[in-house]
């Protein structure tokens, strides 16, 4: 987890330079990457759900455990959670989203591409032990 922990640090940083550019060097403009605006500052996910029954017919496996933990999710989340989750964390960070800024979306097509690999790393889970009941 220390890529994610290095890019959020980077994009904060990035929105701090951002902000300065804005207000303090610049006239006051439109941003040009407006999409990050409406990201909330806290977390996606809400920690009061009720947790997931420990009867998940998923084995557990830290390559698993780690997919759910990128989607903010509860080892053994049912996969329409984890649908629901993934498309609204590709919605915020789809790299079409900040064309115009190149680091941005460098970030969001390495994030995008970890969302994927998670959802699909759920989603064969799923379909295994499906299959196997």
């Amino acid at each position: 987890m220390p890529g994610i922990l290095d890019r959020l640090a980077q994009n904060a940083r990035t929105h701090l330079y951002d902000f300065l550019q804005r207000h303090l060097f610049t006239t006051p403009t439109a941003a040009p990457w407006q999409a990050v605006d409406d990201w909330p500052d806290e977390p996606l996910h809400d920690d009061a759900a009720e947790p997931h029954q420990p009867t998940s017919p998923l084995p557990y496996s830290a390559g698993l455990a780690d997919a759910y933990r990128l989607l903010d999710l509860p080892f053994g989340a049912p996969l329409a959670d984890a649908n629901k989750r993934w498309k609204t964390y590709l919605k915020r960070c789809h790299p079409d989203r900040f064309h115009a800024d190149p680091l941005r979306q460098a970030d969001a097509t390495e994030l995008t591409q970890q969302l994927n690999a998670a959802h699909a790393r759920i989603e064969t889970a799923w379909k295994n032990a499906i299959r196997s009941h």
